[in-house]
């Protein structure tokens, strides 16, 4: 078994680069040259605590959205797309893994990214949406008291 390990590992990092270049979703591949990256850091305000971190997402011409949201210790909180004008929350972390607060997570994410493009406000029953003279996108999810303020990363795309 071990005389074999450094043929694996051979094989592993010949092959991994070509499929880590382009990201797929459930329609499909994106293609890597088409679509267009935003990051930003993530300061999740839940009732006075706070989560910080990444979130990441390539969007299609078309308008579809691929993302990720990782925390400062590189742990994969969720994924989640968004086709159609439906978001789906896909692998969340188990500690979070509840329906109730899935249900949260993707109703919020839709309303940002429907409403990210807005150059002003936008105010609806239970969450609004405000953009900071920095560019900082805030959403605020008055029923739950959650606040998600999404900064983008300097030095990329808004």
């Amino acid at each position: 078994m071990t005389r074999f390990l450094a043929l694996i590992s051979v094989i592993l990092l010949t092959a991994i680069p070509s499929y880590a270049a382009t990201p797929i979703t459930d329609g499909g591949i994106i293609e890597a040259d088409t679509a267009v990256t935003y990051e930003y850091n993530l300061l999740m305000n839940v009732r006075g605590r706070e989560v910080t971190g990444l979130c990441v997402m390539s969007v299609s011409p078309d308008n579809n959205v691929l993302g990720t949201v990782i925390n400062e210790f590189g742990v994969k909180l969720l994924d989640f797309t968004h086709e159609a004008g439906k978001t789906k929350v896909l692998n969340v972390i188990k500690m979070l893994d509840k329906w109730y607060i899935r249900k949260v997570l993707r109703k919020d994410l839709n309303f940002f990214l429907l409403n990210r493009a807005s150059t002003k406000g936008v105010n609806e029953k239970k969450r609004s949406l405000e953009i900071s003279n920095d560019g900082d996108i805030i959403i605020r999810n008055q029923r739950f008291r959650i606040t998600y303020t999404f900064s983008p990363q300097r030095g990329t795309d808004k």
